[in-house]
């Protein structure tokens, strides 16, 4: 597992400059050139420890960050969940999460127990607990010590492939989602159709898709749509 740790200054422009070798400043409208005053300048004023982008390598639960990113600054975490995909970011006022699946761990929930899940134990600590007991990683504290339910902002299934979405029922079940996003490509798949039917139990969640699924694949109680785009 690694986290990236992105300062807000990476985003400010994309990369090109004109043939006066200037560009648009996003966060002020303004244009100036790279000089090297201009570099001094921006370097002056960038916050403490923003200068660049830092990696870190994470061996064991212990050591994955807890709490929130500090402002400006944005942290990305590429979660080991085997043959799959599962990203975790993290701003100072939002968590986002992007697939979270995998070929071969399939250990999920245990509704008598808890869980062994690789994603559900990942995100127990770097965004909080979960109150129902099986979404309490094995081996962690007593789910008594739990605060409440934690809250994933954004969640974003970029394809119904099992290596992307077979975790992301458990997931809707142990955290409170509040925006869901879909592609839009619907497959008759177990993993796909419980991840639609954990959607549709989700309080208050907005479901966005990019193309509205086929009637015979939609759920009665699914959220309205908001598709047939992502805006």
């Amino acid at each position: 597992m690694a986290l990236l740790v992105l300062p807000s200054a990476l985003f400010a422009y994309p990369g090109r400059r004109d043939a006066r070798g200037g560009h648009v400043y996003r966060r002020t409208g303004r244009y100036h050139r790279h000089t090297k005053a201009c570099r001094d300048r921006e370097a002056a004023a960038a916050p403490p420890g923003s200068s660049g982008l830092r990696v870190a390598r994470v061996a064991r639960g212990a050591d994955i960050p807890s709490s929130r990113p500090a402002p400006g600054t944005y942290r990305i975490h590429l979660i080991d969940v085997g043959t799959g995909l599962s990203i975790l970011v993290q701003g100072a006022d939002f968590t986002l999460l992007y697939d979270g699946g995998s070929r071969d761990d399939s250990r999920g929930l245990r509704r008598r127990g808890r869980t062994q899940s690789r994603l559900l134990a990942y995100l127990w600590r770097a965004i909080g607990s979960s109150v129902p007991r099986e979404c309490t990683p094995d081996g962690d504290r007593d789910v008594n010590d739990a605060t409440g339910e934690a809250t994933i902002d954004y969640l974003i299934l970029s394809h119904p492939h099992s290596d992307h979405v077979s975790m992301l029922d458990d997931v809707l079940s142990c955290y409170r989602v509040r925006d869901v996003w879909d592609a839009g490509v619907p497959v008759e798949t177990v993993a796909y159709a419980d991840f639609l039917e954990q959607v549709s139990a989700e309080p208050g969640v907005r479901y966005h898709t990019a193309a509205i699924p086929p009637r015979d694949l939609t759920f009665a109680n699914l959220p309205p749509l908001t598709g047939p785009s992502l805006s």
